[in-house]
């Protein structure tokens, strides 16, 4: 069986020199980059938004007094996003790797005040004072303007 050469056509010889030229192009590569990043966003303006989430529950209104001798309940965090925590300054166990994780979101997030808040309530107010508290928030660098340990009334 012999292999005889085939002659390549008039018309793809065209498309292969005008292929080449294109490919030589910066202006063709600038044009293939942008298509490249404009195709992710075009998805997300055409994609149908998301549900919102499901209310879980309601939270009642509460009203606590902070380390610093501040009242603060559910009136201050109207409007604001937080992340509450449970606590107990006495705690040796969890407390303070629950603190460690939120000390790592309030540095993570020093730049979202005042719109996003920190709030720990203590589980055991009849020894966290706000003096105990304030004490506790000095030892682990707390910032008042973010953070808010909360102690009141038992019930």
């Amino acid at each position: 069986m012999s292999s005889t050469p085939v002659a390549a056509s008039p018309a793809g010889a065209r498309f292969g020199t005008l292929v080449s030229r294109l490919v030589a192009k910066p202006f063709f590569w600038a044009l293939v980059i942008g298509l490249g990043l404009l195709i992710p966003i075009v998805n997300q303006v055409l994609r149908p938004p998301r549900p919102p989430l499901p209310v879980l529950g309601q939270l009642g209104a509460f009203s606590f007094t902070d380390q610093e001798g501040h009242e603060m309940g559910s009136e201050q965090l109207k409007g604001n996003v937080w992340v509450a925590s449970f606590i107990f300054t006495r705690c040796p166990t969890i407390c303070p790797a629950i603190t460690e994780k939120l000390s790592r979101v309030q540095r993570r997030a020093r730049n979202l005040t005042p719109g996003f808040k920190i709030v720990s309530f203590s589980v055991d107010p009849t020894y966290d004072t706000p003096q105990v508290l304030a004490a506790y928030a000095q030892k682990h660098k707390i910032s008042p303007r973010m953070w808010h340990l909360l102690t009141g009334p038992l019930e």
